[in-house]
C-alpha cells in the first residue's frame, strides 16, 4: 500500500487533479518511513513535487514501528508513536496527502 500511495502522491499528472498536492513542494526536504526489518521509503520534496526511492538513507524525519502501524500513521488511522527528527515535516506532509 505504501509504494501504491507514493506512486499516485508522485505522478507528475496528479497535482492536476488534487491541487493541495502542490503544497508538498519543497526544497530537498527529507522524508522516511522505515518498517522494522525492512527498506524502507525515502521521500524528497522538490521544486516540482516530492519523489520517492526505496531506501534507508538519513531524513529530516523518520517515522518507524511496525510496518502496519507505519500504514496507519500515513492514513490518519492512528498517532505517531516513533518519530524522530523534524515532526512538523510529518504533520504537514499528513495535511496534504489522503491514503
Amino acid at each position: 500500500m505504501i509504494t501504491e500511495a507514493m506512486e499516485l502522491i508522485t505522478a507528475p499528472a496528479s497535482q492536476a487533479f488534487k491541487p493541495e498536492l502542490t503544497a508538498l513542494r519543497g526544497r530537498g526536504e527529507r522524508l522516511a518511513v522505515r518498517p522494522d526489518g525492512m527498506t524502507g521509503w525515502l521521500i524528497t520534496r522538490t521544486p516540482d513535487g516530492p519523489r520517492w526511492e526505496r531506501s534507508d538513507a538519513d531524513a529530516d524525519m523518520v517515522l518507524s514501528g511496525p510496518v502496519a502501524e507505519c500504514m496507519l500513521v500515513l492514513a490518519r488511522r492512528v498517532p505517531p508513536a516513533r518519530v524522530h527528527g523534524d515532526r512538523a515535516l510529518l504533520r504537514h506532509w499528513l495535511d496534504h496527502t489522503v491514503f
